[in-house]
């Protein structure tokens, strides 16, 4: 299958933190950010809660690039417009909930299997 990058700017800290937690876990960024959208398509649930408060601001201090499949991130992208929000958007929600939420569980709740 086809893949591209994508890129998202982001706060530094944040993408420092998000790194060093999926390399604890055995994943590159973008294998978690894969799971995460892969789940969101198909639940179209966010693994997180959107409203609760980030602690990371959106200072887009650095540049991220993520690889994933075309017709994933075609998907991706409708499901966000689905729920008003963009894919850059859900993605700093979701890295934020892995680092300050979960602990070193960048998949929680959900696994590759589901």
């Amino acid at each position: 299958m086809a893949t591209d990058y994508f890129q998202i700017r982001i706060n530094k800290e944040l993408k420092n933190k998000f790194d060093e937690l999926c390399k604890k876990k055995g994943l590159t960024p973008s294998m978690a950010i894969r799971l995460f959208a892969k789940n969101f398509i198909k639940s179209g649930k966010l693994a997180y809660d959107f409203n609760s408060d980030r602690n990371y601001n959106d200072s887009n201090d650095v540049r991220v690039s993520f690889r994933m499949e075309n017709s994933m991130r075609e998907l991706f992208a409708e499901s966000s417009k689905k729920i008003g929000l963009s894919m850059s958007v859900l993605i700093r929600g979701y890295m934020d909930a892995c680092v300050t939420e979960w602990q070193l569980s960048p998949v929680n709740p959900h696994s590759e299997d589901n």
